[in-house]
């Protein structure tokens, strides 16, 4: 494709061509180079990936940024059919005008289709309004190909494979729906702050994608609604006000809109005396569809159309179509590409001096780009940021050197600088002391680093085993076995799933002892999957859920057919995102994917039938029976929808959930709909029964207590109060036993419970106490942290906190949760289980937002009571004469450490595991001279590829021991 480009460039010179006729060289070059994308998006599945055909092929991107050049393209298509004179030329034109409407309508990229809707307005008005003989034959030309198309696309089957039964209606349907718009909304806010703050000079050229994180919490935007490699702001204009100030952005908008208006309504007005007049309209209604697309996208910013747009400017300006001097046809664009160089660094020069006298220096290194695009602009955002992140570490670690023992990322840093300037030796020799380890008990030299340079990112070893971990005495004596919340019953007998070999997967409970449901040989047909929830559909079928750690933790549900001894995947990782629901008598099944519902029959054989699907996604499902199942849309501002599933689904939302701040959804164990939710007129959690037609609710499981009512079944009812959950009637005062689920089986009352000493497991109620089934044949060590509750006073608020440790250390972490809306308990982790035998304590705070203590709390989830919760936890430790404070939060847990990075109260390091906008948080700690850890899982969906000191091979959570051994002995290096 680019050998073909050359040619037809360096011909160029060689022949007089008029500007119509570079027109249709353009289009000629365009579609060559685009021939090796499309097919490339015809022959391979995933339509999503950026196809690197070459280096031409690059400037044009993904799939979406073909179907908009293809689309700004139509005019022109249009214009050569109807100037062509030979018949011949007439049908191959529009052969190519038949195959583009067809990718544009196949591929459902929707901004093509609205710029495909903004040029058939363009050319109907004209032909309809004005009966302008040209263009009608546009009109006539346009609508016929768009039939044709769409005719094709309701017969044919297309080659692409869609996640969605029904694609096209879905994408139409998405125009209705904020939610669908890929957080445009949230963006186009966030974008809006950023404009608001910095009017004059902008937050510079480039620099809109670095800040989002930032300027999410000045737009009150959650940090869920972007990544660390969003594109931009979705919105060329609004993002030119954000980056260059109000005068950048009027510019952007004067030249890319006002111009391409004013000169198409004059060329329409001379439309009806001359042919040549409506070929210039045709060639701005190509500009204007595309200015009208960078409304909503970022079309400015890909090469090739910044390219048509150019040429489609260019002709439509020239003095005549027809003839015109070769001079003057080259003279054109070099005129306009010095006077656009020339604006452009004239702009960069002000904005950089601007940001200088601001003293706004924290930006100063970004790259000093002459325009807001790149040609791989991934690779080159990720280098901007260890860029910076580079130049922070030197600072602080140079400054601190003598008192601070930062060696691992000093190391980082050292090998991040040999990675980009390509000194591929210097790189494995620091990458290899980095992670090997000597700890008396380990020692693993680090090999695979070849992925680690293509990614920017710090991948520890995967060789290691449990087995070799288990020399490590600190590790190896950790309680990391664990058991899911989750009891069914099979034969009369707790059927639960745990990791108690590693990964989880079913076992059934005999007494004491427990063996696994499925077969070692069968389980290691999905070697990467663990299996949860294990569903009894009859005497020898299960249901269970199964996430492939290969396939980012993507959820499957698979069937197990224990008398044929067979283990199917019934719905492929793309189709299915959990919260699966089964009628009764368990012949029909619903659950989500990535954009609906989808609901089916298990048959005798190993196969999901009567595939059917509805675009509203429930959180909670509960099938009344065989044909009727209702389901909650979100967990907060919570929606109950009513279906019928019939030979049609047929869903209608009701009003019964209006009053609820937030629901837990369905207790699947009850025969009758029951949710536990938080009415707004209510300070804690209460049990509600729905009738089977979803037209009432009452109370259910009424108790005289004040206590986040949770769970049901029969009489156990699972209540929790301050970081304290347990079953009314079966409770010592005395114990601190956490209860996660309980069941009646037989005549025995089992649960899932932690307490102190030990992790989540099976435990049974026997001589009014619960005693634990597995753990128990397990050694306890001696040296378990004893918790102790402690009740912190700010200003706003009393918080409540657990210390683990010794009493006397000055070393401590400060734990933060995530949620917000969990809790910390006197329960046994892992974590700090660790920590307490290097020598630190724990302190782990049940910040505003925390559940156990009624809504008001859970309401005073803001700044203010966070940094008072803060303050007030850091002056307790002071009070106390700790002299090390190192603050670690999990997920959300990051929004405390954005207000430790903006007032720091005394934390002298930072442990981000899994948070909410990291790479703004790195920027905010670098800023501060506060040394900053992260932790990452490589499938969690918030991460994205940015530098991270620790990465494992999962989802949010560490689910496998070698994970999180290895994470203790990387972060004892961090520690101080």
């Amino acid at each position: 494709m680019t050998l073909a480009f050359i040619i037809i460039v360096l011909g160029l010179p060689c022949v007089k061509l008029s500007p119509l006729k570079i027109a249709t060289a353009f289009v000629v070059c365009a579609h060559l180079i685009m021939a090796g994308l499309l097919w490339n998006i015809f022959a391979h599945e995933p339509l999503f990936s950026i196809p690197q055909m070459d280096f031409l092929s690059s400037l044009l991107g993904s799939r979406d940024a073909v179907c908009v050049l293809l689309a700004q393209l139509l005019p022109l298509q249009i214009l050569c059919f109807l100037r062509a004179k030979r018949t011949s030329w007439k049908i191959l034109l529009y052969l190519g005008l038949l195959a583009d409407v067809y990718f544009i309508f196949a591929l459902r990229t929707r901004s093509a289709w609205v710029m495909t809707a903004v040029i058939a307005m363009g050319i109907a008005y004209p032909a309809l309004g004005l009966r302008i003989t040209s263009a009608i034959k546009a009109w006539i030309a346009f609508l016929l190909a768009s039939v044709i198309i769409m005719g094709v696309i309701a017969v044919m089957p297309t080659p692409f494979k869609w996640r969605s039964a029904m694609p096209y209606q879905e994408s139409i349907i998405s125009f209705a729906h904020v939610s669908q718009w890929n957080s445009r909304e949230e963006l186009w806010s966030i974008g809006l702050a950023m404009a608001i703050e910095h009017p004059v000079h902008g937050v510079g050229s480039g620099n809109a994608r670095v800040y989002l994180p930032e300027y999410a919490d000045l737009a009150s935007v959650p940090h869920s609604y972007f990544s660390d490699n969003m594109p931009g702001l979705y919105n060329d204009y609004l993002q030119a006000f954000a980056e260059n100030g109000f005068a950048g952005g009027t510019l952007l908008l004067i030249a890319l809109l006002f111009f391409p208006l004013r000169e198409g309504m004059r060329a329409l007005r001379s439309s009806e005396q001359s042919d040549e007049s409506f070929s210039r309209y045709l060639l701005f209604v190509s500009c204007i569809a595309l200015s009208i697309d960078a409304f909503a996208d970022f079309p400015f910013e890909r090469p090739g159309n910044l390219l048509a747009f150019a040429v489609c400017f260019m002709v439509a300006r020239a003095p005549s179509l027809q003839t015109m001097p070769l001079r003057a046809n080259i003279s054109i664009p070099i005129r306009l590409g010095i006077i656009a160089l020339t604006c452009i660094v004239i702009m960069q020069a002000a904005t950089f001096t601007i940001r200088l006298a601001y003293r706004e220096t924290d930006s100063l290194w970004y790259a000093f780009r002459l325009w807001p695009w790149d040609i791989y602009w991934n690779d080159l955002y990720a280098y901007r940021l260890s860029q910076a992140h580079n130049k922070h570490l030197h600072e602080y670690v140079s400054a601190s050197q003598k008192n601070w023992p930062y060696r691992v990322s000093t190391k980082h840093s050292m090998a991040l600088e040999a990675t980009q300037d390509h000194r591929w030796e210097d790189a494995l020799q620091l990458y290899s002391q980095i992670f090997t380890y000597k700890h008396g008990c380990i020692s693993a030299p680090f090999t695979s680093y070849l992925d680690l340079l293509a990614r920017y990112a710090y991948v520890l070893p995967r060789e290691l085993t449990a087995r070799e971990l288990g020399t490590c005495p600190n590790i190896s004596s950790l309680q990391w076995a664990q058991t899911q919340s989750y009891i069914a019953e099979w034969q009369d007998h707790p059927l639960v799933s745990a990791n108690w070999r590693g990964r989880f997967e079913p076992y059934l409970i005999k007494g004491k002892a427990f063996e696994p449901l499925i077969s070692d040989a069968l389980l290691d047909t999905f070697p990467a999957t663990q299996f949860y929830s294990p569903l009894p559909l009859s005497e020898n079928r299960f249901l269970l859920d199964g996430a492939d750690k290969l396939q980012g933790r993507k959820i499957s549900l698979f069937l197990f057919d224990k008398g044929k001894n067979t283990l199917t995947d019934l719905t492929p990782p793309s189709e299915d995102n959990g919260n699966a629901c089964v009628s009764k008598d368990t012949s029909r099944v619903s659950w989500k994917n990535s954009k609906q519902q989808v609901f089916g029959e298990i048959g005798q054989e190993a196969a999901i039938t009567h595939l059917q699907t509805t675009p509203v996604l429930f959180t909670s499902c509960k099938w009344v029976d065989n044909t009727h199942l209702l389901g909650i849309q979100n967990k907060t501002g919570a929606v109950l929808w009513r279906c019928a599933v019939e030979d049609k689904i047929t869903c209608t939302p009701t009003h019964l959930l209006d009053g609820f701040v937030d629901t837990h959804g369905f207790i699947q164990s009850s025969d009758i709909p029951l949710i536990s939710g938080l009415r707004r007129s209510e300070t804690f959690r209460k049990i509600y029964a729905i009738d089977r037609n979803g037209d009432n609710l009452t109370e259910n499981a009424v108790q005289n207590i004040n206590a986040d009512i949770l769970d049901k079944e029969d009489n156990l009812i699972r209540v929790g109060a301050k970081s304290y959950y347990w079953i009314t009637g079966y409770r010592q005062p005395a114990e601190n036993e956490i209860i996660y689920k309980a069941k009646h089986i037989g005549s025995e009352v089992y649960s899932i419970a932690s307490g102190e000493t030990h992790a989540k497991t099976l435990a049974q109620w026997k001589a009014g106490h619960w005693q634990t089934l597995i753990m128990s044949h397990l050694p306890l060590a001696n040296d378990i942290p004893v918790p102790h509750e402690v009740i912190i006073s700010g200003k706003k608020e009393r918080y409540q906190g657990f210390y683990f440790g010794n009493l006397q250390t000055k070393k401590v972490i400060l734990w933060w949760h995530g949620g917000p809306k969990e809790n910390v308990s006197p329960r046994y982790n892992p974590y700090f289980h660790y920590l307490t035998r290097q020598g630190y304590g724990v302190l782990a705070m049940n910040y505003p937002g925390s559940v156990g203590r009624g809504r008001e709390f859970e309401e005073e989830y803001s700044e203010p009571y966070l940094q008072d919760c803060l303050d007030a936890s850091v002056d307790f430790l002071k009070q106390r004469k700790v002299g090390t404070i190192v603050s670690w939060s999990i997920s959300a847990g990051a929004t405390v450490q954005a207000l430790i990075a903006a007032h720091n109260p005394g934390i002298v390091a930072m442990v981000d595991q899994s948070g909410i906008g990291q790479q703004g948080l790195r920027d905010a700690a670098m800023r501060a001279h506060i040394p900053y850890f992260s932790i990452r899982g490589m499938y969690d969906p918030g991460y994205h590829g940015s530098a991270t000191e620790y990465i494992y091979p999962d989802g949010h959570d560490i689910t496998h021991f070698q994970d999180f051994g290895l994470l203790m002995l990387d972060i004892s290096a961090f520690l101080p």
